[in-house]
């Protein structure tokens, strides 16, 4: 009887110490946890937090939600990061849309610029009085041949009408074609407001004056 009581109580010490052992594992184990997953243990804990977490439920299931938190904190920043790259590019896309935007102005009003100062702007026809218009045949003589031809001239004389601008001018014409458009554009200032000059017109049907918009009014036209 003695005999069995003393194996008895020193069965139920041995089964305290081993539980007690094994809390203490699970503790230490729980401790490293962290440093496990971010890979700063040793080798040789490395294979003792896998030999207890292959025996351990509790541990394990603590293992498994430390290494999901670790994960969706990874893809958090990695979205994260990706987002604030995106937000770069765009950020430098906008950038480099504005100044390309801002050289196009700076482009087109240069050019217009050099538009108006060569040629000036397309004024209204409304702003025009034709004061003369009439043809007459001209005897042309060659002073090297002595030779005397006939031509049919146009002399036209437009004035402009308009408060602080002057009038410009400029034509188009090929050779055998019967018409003539004369384009007239006005400037800030206070040169010519008249036109006036001789034109041949062999040859041609119908002379026209075009202004702003296209719109086109006839000087002279053959009846």
């Amino acid at each position: 009887m003695g005999k069995s009581y003393i194996l008895q109580r020193k069965t139920k010490n041995k089964g305290r110490r081993k539980e007690i052992m094994k809390k203490t594992e699970c503790a230490l184990v729980q401790d490293l946890i962290p440093n496990y997953l971010e890979q700063l243990t040793s080798e040789e804990t490395n294979v003792f937090i896998k030999e207890h977490v292959m025996h351990c439920r509790e541990c394990k299931k603590i293992l498994e939600e430390s290494t999901a938190e670790v994960e969706e904190t990874e893809t958090q920043e990695k979205n994260q990061t990706l987002k604030i790259d995106f937000l770069k590019k765009v950020k430098f896309t906008k950038k480099a849309g504005i100044f390309c935007i801002t050289i196009a102005i700076v482009l087109l009003l240069f050019s217009g610029g050099i538009v108006y100062h060569n040629t000036g702007l397309p004024l209204s026809l409304d702003d025009l009085e034709v004061q003369e218009r009439r043809t007459e045949m001209v005897t042309i003589r060659d002073e090297e041949t002595g030779q005397t031809t006939e031509k049919e001239i146009l002399h036209y004389k437009i004035n402009y009408e308009k408060e602080g601008r002057y009038i410009t001018s400029r034509y188009s014409y090929k050779p055998g074609d019967p018409i003539i458009i004369f384009k007239l554009y006005s400037k800030w200032g206070d040169g010519g407001k008249t036109i006036d000059g001789s034109i041949e017109i062999e040859g041609v049907n119908t002379i026209y004056l075009e202004g702003e918009s296209g719109n086109k009014m006839t000087l002279w036209k053959r009846e």
